[in-house]
């Protein structure tokens, strides 16, 4: 990775959009599936998706889906222009037909423990110090490889995105997904380089 390069949390956006909803509380509470089934690691070969609903179908089908935090659904066209970059750094799962359309759901791989926790801003368990949340992140960089996409062993659950990837999401103008700045001291979302992309409320560009 450049050393003038910086690393984006990646964000589905969920307002006016189709929204994925996770429905099978009776079998596991949304967070215990969460960690026990996305580890940064493929999924198992009989993974099937859930029990769920499908609401919001009244506004737009984004090609980024809001479905499980580190594992978003994605549509075919999506699919298409990122599988190429991102090889062994994703899985594509076929999930079947959302509205009609089929969508993949999009599991992160790339596990890279590149984060400077020494300047991170990190909540930890007073029982047992393990991470609770990470709430700013601040990474070493030239721990960072050439990636496009990839979490971090602290926490597997955010994804972080280079500007490769934040590139192709602008060359191919997919919808549903935004970034936010890596909280390096001084920095904020280029948006110069990237002034079509959607932002989150408070962030700065």
């Amino acid at each position: 990775m450049k050393k003038d390069s910086i690393a984006y949390a990646l964000y589905v956006d969920a307002k006016k959009s189709v929204l994925y909803l996770y429905d099978a509380y009776e079998e596991m509470p949304f967070n215990d599936y969460i960690l026990q089934t996305f580890k940064g690691k493929p999924l198992l070969a009989d993974w099937k998706l859930p029990k769920h609903a499908v609401e919001h179908t009244n506004f737009p089908l984004n090609d980024f889906v809001d479905s499980f935090s580190r594992a978003p659904f994605v549509s075919e066209r999506a699919k298409q222009a990122l599988e190429p970059i991102l090889k062994t750094e994703a899985e594509f799962r076929a999930i079947g037909n959302i509205l009609g359309k089929p969508h993949y759901i999009m599991n992160v791989t790339n596990v890279v423990d590149c984060l400077d926790e020494t300047k991170s801003d990190i909540v930890y368990s007073p029982d047992d110090g393990r991470v609770l949340s990470l709430r700013q992140a601040v990474f070493v960089l030239h721990r960072i490889p050439e990636a496009c996409l990839f979490s971090v062993p602290q926490d597997v659950t955010p994804i972080y995105a280079t500007d490769r990837f934040v590139e192709v999401v602008r060359k191919y103008r997919l919808t549903g997904v935004g970034f936010e700045p890596s909280n390096h001291v001084g920095v904020a979302l280029r948006n110069d380089v990237f002034p079509d992309l959607p932002l989150r409320e408070g962030v700065i560009a």
